[in-house]
C-alpha cells in the first residue's frame, strides 16, 4: 500500500500534502498532533480570559453591594433608634484606610465603631460630598447628600450610589 492510496483527499495523483506528509495508516502525524494541541491551547486561553473577566465583574459588583448594604444598615439602625443614636458609614477614614466603617454616633470622630469592611476598588466621590454619610436618629435624613462613584480602571466601568436629603439610597 503506497502513501497515495491512503490519501484522505481521494486525489490519488498529485496530492501535495500526501507527498510531503505521507500517512502510514497507524495513528496521527506530527502535524495533526501540533494542530490539535494548538487548537486546545487557544480554547483554554480564551476560556481563561473570559473567566477572569467574569470574576472581576462579580468582585466589582459585590464591592458596590457591600457599601449599599452598610448604608442601608446604618439608615435602618438610625430609623429604628437602636442605641438611641444616629448611624453612619465612613468611607476610607484615616485610621481604617481602604475600608468602609459602619459607626454609631453623630460623626465618625465621636463615634463607636460597629464594623469595618475592607475595600478592593478605587473610589471617587463627587466634589463637595463628605467622607462620611450620617443618617439622623428616627428620621433617617442625611445632612450632606451626595454621590459615591466606584471605578474599575482596568475594565473602564463605573457605578454610582446616590444618597439624597431624605436618606434615600439609589444605585
Amino acid at each position: 500500500m503506497d502513501s497515495q492510496s491512503s490519501c484522505i483527499h481521494k486525489a490519488r495523483e498529485g496530492c501535495i500534502l500526501c507527498r510531503f506528509f505521507p500517512k502510514s495508516g497507524n495513528g496521527f502525524t506530527l502535524i495533526e498532533m501540533l494542530v490539535a494541541t494548538g487548537i486546545a491551547i487557544a480554547l483554554f486561553a480564551a476560556g481563561l480570559i473570559l473567566t477572569m473577566s467574569d470574576y472581576r465583574a462579580g468582585s466589582f459588583n459585590r464591592e458596590v453591594e457591600t457599601l449599599v448594604v452598610l448604608l442601608q444598615t446604618a439608615r435602618s439602625n438610625a430609623m429604628s433608634n437602636i442605641g438611641e443614636a444616629a448611624y453612619g458609614v465612613a468611607i476610607t477614614p484615616p485610621d481604617h484606610p481602604r475600608s468602609y466603617v459602619l459607626f454609631r454616633g453623630a460623626s465618625y470622630a465621636e463615634s463607636t465603631l460597629v464594623v469595618a469592611v475592607g475595600q478592593e476598588y478605587a473610589i471617587d466621590r463627587e466634589a463637595g460630598s463628605a467622607d462620611e454619610i450620617v443618617f439622623s436618629q428616627l428620621s433617617g435624613d442625611v445632612r450632606i447628600p451626595g454621590t459615591i462613584t466606584f471605578l474599575d480602571r482596568e475594565r473602564e466601568v463605573s457605578r454610582s450610589i446616590s444618597i439624597n436629603e431624605g436618606g434615600r439610597i439609589s444605585w
